[in-house]
């Protein structure tokens, strides 16, 4: 009984630690993924306004052609 007793609270201590780090990694793991999410959000509206400043060059290029003709 003593070695069942021993064995069931060695159990328990090694679920608890487990389950505590657990805890904290699937927070640290949870912040990463808001940074991450927030700097990717950046670049696509970074991006977005790079497309619209090479779609404005094409039209200027477009155009400076066009009088060329």
């Amino acid at each position: 009984m003593n070695e069942f007793l021993q064995a069931l609270i060695t159990i328990g201590f090694l679920a608890g630690m487990m389950w505590a780090m657990l805890k904290f990694m699937l927070r640290d793991i949870h912040n990463d993924l808001v940074e991450l999410k927030a700097g990717q959000k950046r670049l696509e509206e970074r991006m977005d306004k790079s497309n619209v400043r090479i779609d404005h060059l094409y039209e200027i290029c477009v155009d400076i052609l066009k009088t060329r003709r």
